[in-house]
């Protein structure tokens, strides 16, 4: 139970309850991650009605983790209330994809964070809520993938922020928090991204091309 207050509305409660797990999931397996992501889906067909269902992730103490263990909240933003949550981005700035049977996977040209990935469904089905089984199935096995690439590469865990948008044109996108935010960023609101989302990609399509060969 706590409080929360908006610069262009109101104070409101909130309440909460909390299912608690050590391990972030990177380190779970796909048949756990599998079952997470429908639990995902439940929770938003069964809030979806009070408002915007904003799904996110804080693992590891530099994303945000103000509790002693990697956690996925879930708040529902009540209507009426405005969020700044970004759109897709359009095709042009999405670069090079990557496809699987249900999904494409890019880092944007203008991506905000070093190492950040965005997955959206090829087919429209509404909110996440309208997920089906066999998505929920390939969205695991690739946010599972896209962790891995990432750990491989810094040689060890490292934390992140994911977040699901709601309602519409849904995305997930998975942000590694490898960076702080100076005071020029924090001031102007200008993001600064220190690494190529090139580099990024090209190190996905090794590991998910890495099964087909």
């Amino acid at each position: 139970m706590g409080n929360f207050s908006h610069k262009k509305r109101r104070q409101a409660d909130y309440w909460g309850r909390n299912f608690v797990s050590n391990k972030n999931i990177g380190e779970l397996t796909l048949e756990q991650n599998n079952l997470i992501f429908k639990t995902f889906r439940e929770r938003m067909e069964l809030y979806e009605s009070m408002g915007k269902v904003y799904i996110f992730n804080n693992s590891g103490e530099h994303a945000g983790e103000s509790i002693g263990h990697p956690h996925t909240q879930l708040v529902v933003i009540p209507k009426g209330v405005e969020d700044e949550i970004p759109p897709l981005p359009d095709a042009s700035d999405r670069g090079e994809v990557l496809e699987t049977e249900h999904f494409e996977i890019f880092c944007p040209k203008t991506s905000e964070w070093p190492g950040e990935v965005w997955i959206k469904p090829k087919k429209d089905r509404g909110s996440y809520a309208g997920i089906t089984s066999e998505e929920i199935t390939d969205l695991a096995k690739s946010v599972y993938r896209v962790i891995n690439a990432l750990k491989v590469r810094e040689g060890k865990s490292f934390p992140f922020n994911f977040y699901i948008k709601p309602e519409s044109d849904w995305y997930f996108r998975f942000i590694p928090r490898l960076k702080h935010l100076g005071g020029f960023e924090i001031g102007t609101g200008i993001a600064v991204n220190i690494e190529d989302p090139k580099e990024t990609f090209t190190l996905l399509l090794s590991e998910f091309r890495g099964d087909k060969e």
